[in-house]
């Protein structure tokens, strides 16, 4: 291919894709066999692997003065293998094509600078930790085939603003979106069962969340140090909030603990810097070690007669005022 066809045909999708001017989800002309990427220097995309799926690197074509290329392969591309493009730092934009049903672990990893990447409806699994790293991603659409994310899958994303897990989704692994400090909003449908631990640490940016009534657990360290989080919905199908969940949420100003609650974990809310009241409710018969401990600005605790109190529990809270009922 001449490199005038080579440019009418590509590089148009590209800068759309890029500019979020044009869908390039199943809509885009990307044949099955080919993989479209850009890159930010004048050296072609090297990569980690030659197998993706059944598929064979036969052609790796680069454009260095539109910086776009094309990947060939010898079939239909059904897999993103394992560290395919594991820091790759020069990618920049990818378009994967419609056959596309796996992207595998570490696929993405630490490509620092890829700021975005179209991921078909056919992808139905996303391997653990195969975007952690990308701090240039500005967003992404999981695809509504997906039906978990897995452990560290997006972890340091840190320039994501927003994200909308699909209502495919039913579970969001360990560490998923750990350190994405842009993160300002989050969309959990109410297909998800589980969110793992430290899942949502480190989003400090993230300043309020839902929980959809299907989760039972608050794990640990979900949303340690979030902590531009000022307000928590926990749903009655909660029944244990973990260890250290809202530890150093400093501006968690409020929080409603449902009745379905029976425990409340180690230093859950310590160093809530913010929390002025609470109550605990009935069903809760024990509050652990540190629980609020280093929550300085805590005036009122309503606790229900019966409970167990850790001595510890509400350690270095110079004002509280426990009222039992």
């Amino acid at each position: 291919m001449n490199r005038n066809r080579f440019v009418s045909r590509y590089i148009l999708a590209f800068l759309l894709c890029i500019v979020g001017l044009a869908s390039c989800g199943e809509k885009n002309a990307v044949p099955t066999n080919e993989i479209l990427y850009t890159a930010i220097d004048n050296q072609v995309l090297s990569f980690n692997s030659d197998e993706f799926g059944t598929a064979k690197v036969i052609s790796n074509n680069y454009n260095p003065e539109t910086r776009t290329g094309i990947l060939t392969f010898s079939m239909d591309v059904t897999e993103i293998g394992d560290s395919a493009f594991m820091d790759c730092s020069n990618l920049v934009s990818i378009i994967l094509p419609a056959s596309v049903a796996e992207i595998g672990y570490r696929a993405f990893y630490f490509c620092e600078n890829l700021r975005s990447i179209v991921i078909p409806e056919s992808v139905t699994e996303i391997e653990d930790w195969a975007f952690a790293g990308c701090s240039s991603l500005d967003s992404i659409a999981i695809p509504k085939s997906v039906t978990e994310i897995g452990e560290g899958t997006f972890r340091g994303c840190s320039r994501f603003t927003s994200i909308s897990i699909p209502e495919s989704v039913t579970e969001i692994g360990d560490v998923a979106f750990r350190s994405c400090s842009g993160l300002t909003s989050v969309t959990i449908p109410d297909s998800v069962k589980k969110i793992g631990k430290c899942a949502f640490m480190e989003c400090s940016n993230l300043t309020s969340i839902s929980i959809p009534p299907t989760v039972t657990e608050i794990g640990f360290r979900t949303f340690n140090r979030c902590t531009g989080l000022t307000s928590i919905t926990i749903p009655e199908s909660v029944t244990e909030i973990g260890d250290c969940a809202f530890l150093e949420c400093s501006s968690l100003a409020s929080v409603i603990i449902p009745s379905s609650v029976t425990e409340i974990g180690y230093g859950a809310f310590s160093h809530c810097s913010s929390l002025t009241s609470i109550i605990i409710p009935s069903s809760v018969t024990e509050i652990a070690k540190l629980t609020f401990s280093d929550c300085t600005a805590l005036m009122e605790v309503r606790i229900p007669n019966g409970c167990n109190v850790h001595e510890s529990a509400f350690k270095n809270c110079p004002n509280v005022k426990i009222i039992h009922y």
